[in-house]
């Protein structure tokens, strides 16, 4: 059976921006992840409102990584090429 989430946890997992650092000179904001569920919010708990890719996937139990294996990924790279390439 399930417990309810506490206010207070539902506004620290709402206030999550991101995975990075915010003096970054490119931001790629929100959650990635497919899948979900109670227990992966609850494990998210443990995330800082901006958190490491790395450290939030070991909290997440993710193991195996696949970089720029997802079409939103592949969207993003090709967005921050693009501009890299407009700005030089």
């Amino acid at each position: 059976m399930s417990t309810r989430l506490t206010d207070q946890e539902l506004f620290h997992l709402l206030e999550f921006i991101g995975y990075g650092t915010l003096d970054a000179d490119v931001w790629f904001l929100g959650m990635e992840e497919a899948g979900g569920g109670e227990d992966n919010l609850r494990k998210r708990l443990k995330f800082k409102r901006v958190e490491d890719c790395a450290e939030g996937h070991k909290i997440l139990g993710i193991e195996k990584h696949r970089w720029g294996s997802s079409e939103n990924q592949k969207r993003l790279l090709r967005k921050l090429m693009e501009a890299a390439a407009f700005s030089s």
